[in-house]
């Protein structure tokens, strides 16, 4: 009996087994979400050290997308004849390889906002099924601050008017630069708190939701002060309003709502907030919280009345404080991928540099409307209130960028973790975000201190500075070549993972 017992249960899940394959065969699964039209490039995530693409399984992120495009855009940039392309580097870079970067930054928009991106709303990824590519209904704040930077080569683009692009790079990514604001103000923000999808509040969510924002903010303060008259000025109040979908009073309601949220989560004795995630924040995020409250105290200052202006500062002393917390944690290989805030200040709670994060974090310190940033007609709290807080911010500008030209390349290709303990590499690999964000940090930083010198000033009189700029600019030039070459990856018909070979 016992062996019949056997026999029937070993055939009803032999029976069972053929149901479901059957099942599978006959009727097709769901799709992964709304099909979008194959992309002309496959970015992999990274290249491993035997220069193989090393895809995440049937994802591409939308982050690799996104920083790739800004790495391409700040070597574009740089390529004017001041700089990469003056006569004393590679006065070539600053004819057709600028127009051709140039456009190519152009070509990743439109990857972007046909495949990742609708109205506002960023897909983290999309899956590729067989042949077909899928954007998923999900939504990741933690790609909006990095991803809002797209208007900084929006307000560049007069670099680019010899070579026809002006009304290209300011024309084309407006809309897609203003959607991103007006989505997460529109859909997950409300009485002073960025939420999830989900509704939750945490660390994660009000730093990025307010990063976020923040090139709203830009485009009102570049309006407004004297020196953006020959750029945003050209637009009128009504014009500016029917692009964001706030006006500044609106944003000056928006942070003061925040501000009282705020109040309740800082505490004195840590010299930090916690929005219910406790005292540890990922470093990434802590970027985005501190180039939100830039854009914060901005706000308050610029476009408020007196009261909103003695509130602008208290912001802004805030952020001094936790700027300069986490930067005592400062190595020459980086800083950690998370930090813990207490009553003795900040203190690793990673072993990892991530310098995907690390870049990004030097980013929000020194890139576009950063942290660092003080032109006529903003606060400029930091000359006026902190000063020394200056020279500091420039003195770990030259520890990171010439820390990284001694801890975080392998044979001449940038790594994408190394242990925060003493500098050794960890992941060996090549991250495409790393490499997009270490392109546009470096660009933004390298000249903030006193270690390098810009190519127009190559002189003589300082040759260590000169050296020491010409190993970075080696290194920028052939890690955006890198990026052109191995990340960018032409689909060919017949096999869409495979790349069609570069030309040289």
């Amino acid at each position: 009996m016992k062996d019949v017992n056997k026999i029937i249960l070993i055939g009803g899940a032999f029976v069972l087994l053929i149901a479901l394959i059957s099942y599978f065969w006959f009727f097709e699964m769901p799709p992964p979400g709304k099909e979008v039209a194959a992309p002309d490039f496959l970015i992999p995530s990274h290249i491993t050290i035997n220069g193989e693409p090393d895809y995440d399984g049937e994802k591409l992120h939308f982050r690799d997308y996104s920083n790739v495009m800004h790495g391409i855009f700040m070597f574009g940039g740089m390529s004017r004849t001041s700089e990469l392309g003056h006569e004393n580097y590679r006065p070539d870079l600053a004819t057709y390889d600028m127009q051709e970067r140039g456009e190519r930054w152009l070509q990743l928009i439109g990857e972007i906002e046909n495949r990742f991106e609708k109205s506002g709303h960023i897909a983290p990824y999309m899956i590729q099924r067989g042949e077909s590519f899928y954007r998923p209904d999900r939504i990741d704040l933690s790609v909006y601050a990095d991803a809002s930077y797209a208007y900084h080569m929006h307000h560049r683009a007069g670099r680019f008017e010899d070579h026809g692009l002006f009304d290209l790079i300011t024309r084309r990514p407006a809309r897609y630069i203003s959607d991103m604001g007006r989505y997460l103000l529109d859909e997950h923000y409300g009485n002073g708190t960025f939420s999830h999808s989900d509704g939750s509040v945490d660390n994660n969510s009000m730093a990025w939701g307010l990063g976020g924002i923040h090139g709203h903010v830009y485009a009102w303060v570049v309006w407004k002060k004297p020196e953006g008259a020959d750029n945003m000025g050209l637009l009128s109040e009504e014009q500016l309003i029917n692009w964001l979908g706030y006006d500044a009073q609106d944003l000056v309601v928006v942070m003061r709502e925040v501000l009282d949220v705020m109040d309740e989560a800082w505490s004195d004795e840590m010299a930090m907030y916690d929005f219910g995630g406790g005292f540890t924040w990922d470093l990434e995020a802590l970027g985005s919280l501190i180039r939100g409250k830039k854009a914060m105290y901005e706000t308050l200052f610029m476009f408020g009345d007196e009261y909103a202006q003695e509130e602008a500062l208290i912001v802004f002393e805030r952020t001094a404080k936790i700027v300069e917390q986490a930067l005592e944690l400062v190595q020459p290989w980086g800083l950690p991928s998370a930090l813990t805030f207490d009553e003795d200040g900040a203190r690793a709670a990673s072993e990892t540099v991530d310098l995907h994060k690390l870049y990004s974090f030097m980013n929000h310190l020194g890139g576009g409307f950063g942290f660092d940033r003080e032109r006529e007609g903003s606060s400029e709290f930091i000359a006026t209130h902190r000063p020394d807080l200056s020279a500091r911010l420039g003195e770990v500008a030259d520890i990171i960028t010439a820390g990284a030209l001694d801890h975080h390349f392998r044979s001449g290709r940038l790594v994408s973790s190394v242990s925060y303990s003493d500098g050794s590499v960890v992941d060996e690999r090549t991250s495409a975000s790393a490499i997009g964000m270490f392109l546009t940090a470096a660009g933004n930083i390298y000249l903030n201190g006193e270690r390098f010198v810009r190519a127009d000033r190559w002189d003589g009189t300082n040759p260590e500075a000169e050296q020491l700029t010409r190993r970075l600019y080696d290194l920028m030039m052939a890690h955006v070549v890198l990026l052109e070459r191995q990340f960018l990856v032409k689909r060919v018909d017949d096999d869409p993972r495979r790349a069609a070979v570069p030309e040289e």
